[in-house]
Order: structure tokens, then sequence, then C-alpha cells
């Protein structure tokens, strides 16, 4: 099998016959080394760049500005130079992708995998880690990605069974191993072990659990003679860190999943992350350096590890740069910057330990520019509706998504209240299913506010940024105690310091839902009601055994997310609608003209064990008024 790994008594057997039992015994390499890594992750389908608006702080004051950050071609020049300074050098180098680049955009719901194996095959990656967006379409279309690349995709503790169509190929590896001179590297891959809770493999996939699965392949690879090892992971950074301190041998982790950019960027706006290339202590007294580069290919990490000649981490030091395009302008509706701030702001980004400006690769401009890019400007430019926030005084285009209350994502933290956006989302599909009783569906299956473009809410938006899943809608029936102990879990699970996902939270329509986080555990919902006209409106208490026609995702229909009691309670099999998510989104936009709040019908009171992940000073106080 393609992803064949030797079990831990056949390992161990074979230590035994070779005489390699005992780490003391493993080959030393007779010289040091200094491996330099450059590294990307979550680039989610953001081929061109974004637009990032800062105040720089600069000589002659501060200013508010933006310019055009990251797109996957500033990235591939980025990681194409690190490469060539490399090999001037004479230095051993990996390019490594810590997964998730399915998904995000409009390219991605237009030709799913295939603008990302265009693109990335110009990155010049050695390996990437199979995400879990990657499956979100399941494995046929992950099959086309792997087996068009022309890097190897990396995964050591999923077991693909003959009966999956990924069996088809061996472009998926639990590992390899890089020769330098003497020294060799193995970098292998780690992926979510509960990876069917958030994305749609197949029945004959199945995920070990992450540290043990990690530590015999650390062994496997030792019992080749490799002493030089890089974990390649798409889990998230605070099991990154798990991994770390629970595992012996690992000296690298280059992580994904948590979108989180270490280092300090307060001077761009973007905040100040956990430290970059940190190292932490093994149980035996090893050490393991731990790197992420943030989100939407705005960054490249750059890391050089330097061993000593028993191959041990003697240092590790770099960090994350962002990618600046060389023009800056002032932000809109400020004075246009003059001669001598544009060039002080360049100078700025240029002195800037954690900023670059980076021309775009030309092959990858030009694949984006005639083979992906003609076809947007038909579903990007049509303007389906406007958006009118009326009660928000900073900006009344855009109804702010929150996936927790009182945990803000760049918009309002909207403290008890929710998602405005999700509420709009989930009044969308019960206009379109006007026979469900009710909608419940998944903060995280909506992926950005609802905000409108220059000249309105456009489908573009919605298919590439708002609803880029293309998921369907399904009918559960559920008895009303089960909706509500449903709920209660969701809840519970997505705001736990443990949880794999924060995008359980719900978000719902037809219903209120009131949560007290300060009651004991199993008594925390303390008010569920339907409401049959929608919100507000003439709303009845939930009847613990009459069963209600529950709208949700087909995703979350399959028991996903931690919503099981779709699959462990229905009264009988879930109903595929066949109704697509964004395209009803754009119906219902169009029908509206004009989408204004609506109540999210939502009332949260958080637990002790959620509080330290909500906002201590809400991100749009004045937004949130109604909520305080």
């Amino acid at each position: 099998m393609n992803n064949f790994r030797m079990t831990g008594a056949l390992v161990s057997a074979l230590l035994v016959t070779i005489g390699l039992v005992g780490c003391q015994q493993t080959p030393k390499s007779y010289e040091p080394l200094s491996l330099t890594v450059a590294h990307v992750n979550d680039t989610h389908s953001h081929f061109d760049p974004m637009t990032h608006q800062w105040q720089a702080e600069l000589p002659e004051g501060q200013l508010a500005v933006q310019a055009k950050i990251g797109g996957y071609p500033r990235l591939a020049q980025a990681l194409m130079q690190a490469r060539r300074d490399a090999e001037a050098q004479d230095k051993p180098f990996l390019a490594l992708h810590g997964g998730d680049a399915f998904q995000g955009t409009l390219y991605f719901s237009l030709y799913k995998g295939l603008g990302n194996q265009l693109l990335l095959n110009e990155f010049g990656l050695d390996a990437m880690v199979i995400g879990n967006h990657e499956f979100d379409l399941g494995e046929e279309p992950l099959l086309d990605f792997v087996q068009g690349v022309n890097f190897p995709v990396l995964a050591a503790n999923m077991t693909i069974g003959a009966d999956s169509a990924l069996a088809k190929t061996d472009n998926i590896k639990p590992y390899i191993v890089r020769s330098y001179g003497p020294h060799k590297v193995g970098v292998f891959g780690l992926v979510l072990q509960d990876l069917p809770e958030l994305a749609s493999p197949g029945e004959a996939l199945s995920f070990e659990q992450e540290v043990i699965a990690a530590q015999a392949t650390v062994d496997e690879l030792k019992a080749q003679g490799i002493n030089h090892i890089i974990m390649l992971s798409h889990i998230g950074l605070d099991r990154d860190l798990r991994v770390a301190r629970s595992v012996n041998g690992v000296d690298l982790i280059v992580g994904g999943h948590t979108h989180t950019l270490m280092g300090n960027f307060y001077q761009f706006g973007m905040g100040h992350g956990p430290g970059y290339a940190e190292l932490h202590q093994n149980p035996d007294g090893g050490q393991t350096c731990v790197v992420q580069a943030g989100e939407y290919a705005h960054a490249a990490g750059l890391v050089e590890v330097n061993f000593d000649i028993d191959g041990n981490i003697a240092g590790c030091q770099g960090g994350n740069e962002l990618l600046f395009d060389a023009q800056f302008e002032a932000k809109a509706g400020e004075a246009e910057l003059t001669q001598a701030q544009l060039q002080s702001l360049q100078n700025y980004v240029d002195e800037h330990p954690r900023a670059r400006i980076v021309e775009e690769h030309p092959k990858s401009r030009q694949i984006i520019d005639e083979q992906l890019a003609p076809s947007l400007s038909q579903f990007s430019e049509q303007v389906i509706a406007q958006i009118n926030d009326e009660n928000d005084p900073l900006d009344t285009g855009i109804l702010d998504h929150v996936r927790i209350p009182g945990k803000g994502r760049g918009g309002a933290s909207l403290a008890r209240s929710g998602s405005e956006g999700g509420a709009v989302v989930a009044n969308a599909f019960a206009w379109k299913v006007p026979s469900a009783d009710m909608v419940i569906l998944n903060s995280g299956g909506v992926r950005a506010h609802l905000q409108a473009q220059e000249q309105g809410l456009t489908a573009g938006y919605v298919l590439g940024n708002l609803l880029p899943f293309g998921g369907t809608l399904s009918l559960v029936s559920l008895k009303g105690e089960h909706i509500k102990l449903m709920l209660e879990q969701v809840i519970n699970q997505s705001t736990h310091p443990d949880a794999v996902s924060d995008g359980g939270f719900p978000i719902t329509a037809k219903m209120t839902v009131s949560y007290d986080g300060r009651l004991v555990e199993g008594q925390r919902i303390t008010q569920v009601q339907h409401c049959p006209k929608g919100l507000p409106g003439d709303c009845l208490p939930l009847e613990d055994e009459r069963v209600y026609s529950v709208l949700t995702s087909t995703f979350l229909a399959g028991g996903k997310d931690g919503y099981d009691a779709f699959v462990k309670h229905a009264q009988a099999p879930a109903l595929d609608t066949g109704f697509v998510d964004n395209e009803s989104m754009i119906e219902y936009a169009k029908a509206k003209g004009v989408l204004y709040e609506q109540a999210t019908g939502m009332d949260f009171v958080p637990a002790d064990f959620a509080k330290a992940q909500l906002d201590v000073q809400l991100v749009k106080p004045q937004d949130n008024q109604a909520s305080n």
C-alpha cells in the first residue's frame, strides 16, 4: 500500500535484528548541518493578492495606508528566491506547505483543485501535508489534485483502504527522505486524527491518534538511520505543541490549520502572535522547534535549523515575512500620499524584519491571467443586493460574522447575540425551504462577513468568500429533547479551549436559543423556542416529544462537527433537498434586494472555561450595545 508503515512490533523486531536498539547507537553525523526550510500554510486558493490597510508609523507621523499583500505568484517568487539563495550558499533547503490549499475563494468554487494544482506546481515544493479542507468535496477531487502535482503529499497517520479512490495514486506517502551529503532528513505528514468530524473523507480511510502516530513514525525513521526529522502537520498550533512536548525525536514542526501568524506584526495591524521558532522540550530532554506562517497566502516563513555533530538542535531561528507589492496608497478617503511619504513608506517596509516587497512570479501570474481569471468576471461582477446595517455606526455596509459570540475575527464581537451575517444566511435557507420548522447551521460553514463591495453584494463574493463550500441542504427529523441536547453539546464543545475547531457553534433561524454557561453541564440550555413565522414573532417553547423538521447542511446531517445527534436520533433518514447553499443565498439576496440585520435568536452567556478565548475589549463596541 502506498502509505504502508511498519507496526510497532515489526519496528522493534527490526531494531533488534540490525542492532540499532537504543538512541546511543543511532549513526552520528560527522559534521554539523544547517538546514533552511521555507514554508506556507492555509493558502485557501487566495491566488490574487489582497488589499491590506493599516496605520503606518512613519517619521513624518501616522498614516492610514493600504497595499496589496500576498497571492500565489508572490508566494511562488518568495519560495523560489529562497531556494536560489540557499543553493548559492550550498545550503540544504526544503520548501513545505502545511495544508489547506483548497477552498476560500471563487477560484476554488469554479476550478476545484485544478487552479491549485497549476499554481502550486510553480512553488518548487518538496512536500505538502493534507489539510482537512482538501477533503471538502470528497476523495475524487483530492485524487485529481494529488495525481496532477509535482510534489508528494504526506499523511503518516492516514490509512488508505483498498476501496478508497485514493488507493489509485502512489503520490500520498507517510514520509519522504532527502539526502544532503552524509545527512539524511526525514519529513513526515500528520493530519487531524478527528478529520472525519471536519470534512468528508471516505469510509475506506482511517486516522490514527496524532501523538501515537508521530512517535511511531519517528521511531521508524530513526531505525533507518535518519537522525534529522521534520513533522509537516495540519493539526493546529495547540496540538503541534502537544506533540513537541509528548514525542521524542521531532526536530522541527512546520504547522498549519490554526492560521497562526507567528511573530510580532502589530505595526501592520495584525497583532502579536506566538513567538516564531521557539524551542519546546521533549520528554527525553530533547528539543523541538515549532513554526507556522499565517493564512491566505499573505506570508512565507523561513527558518534555519542548525544541528550539532550528534544531530541535536544547536539553534533555530528565522521569521515570517508579509509579502508586499511595491505600490502603496492612502487608505480610501484619505489625502493622496506625497512622493516623500511614498518613499518613506517603502523604506519602512524594506527595513522591517517581518515584511518584504516581492515581485510576482511571472509564469504564475500568466497562468492566473490567461487560464483562470477570464471566467471569473461574469460571476464576480454581478451585483445581487445591497447591505444596510443601520445599527452599526462604523460601517453600515457589513453584517459582521463571528464564530463564537464575543470572539471577533476582524469585525464586531457581538458578545451575546452571535453572528449577524450568519443570521441572514440561516434565514435565506429558511426562505428557500419554507417547509422546515427551523434551521440549524454551524458558524464555521459561513466563511466571511456579509459584506458589500464597491457597488454592492456580488455573486462572486457569495460563491468565493461567504459560502465557498457549495454544499447542499438537508432536512432531518428530530425530537425537541434531542435538539436541546445537541445544542448544548455543540456549544460546550466549540467554546472549550481544547476544541479542534470553534466552527461548530450554532447559527439558527425560526427559533431562539438561550445558553447560560454559569450553570452545570446538562442544564445550560435554559430555553429553546420554535418560531414558525420567523423572528421576532409568535414563538413557543420546544416540546420534548414533538418531532421537528430541521434544515441543515448535508455536511452536518452526516453527524459532522459535533452534530452527531442528526445521525443518532434522526426519526427518519435525512433528506437531501438538492438545493446548493451558495446558490440559495444568491436567490434570496436577489429576491430581497436589500439585506438588513436580522435577529440571531441567540442569547449566550459564556462558561468560565470559554472566557479566556473571548475579547477582553469588544472589537466594535458600538455594534454591541444591544448585546451587553
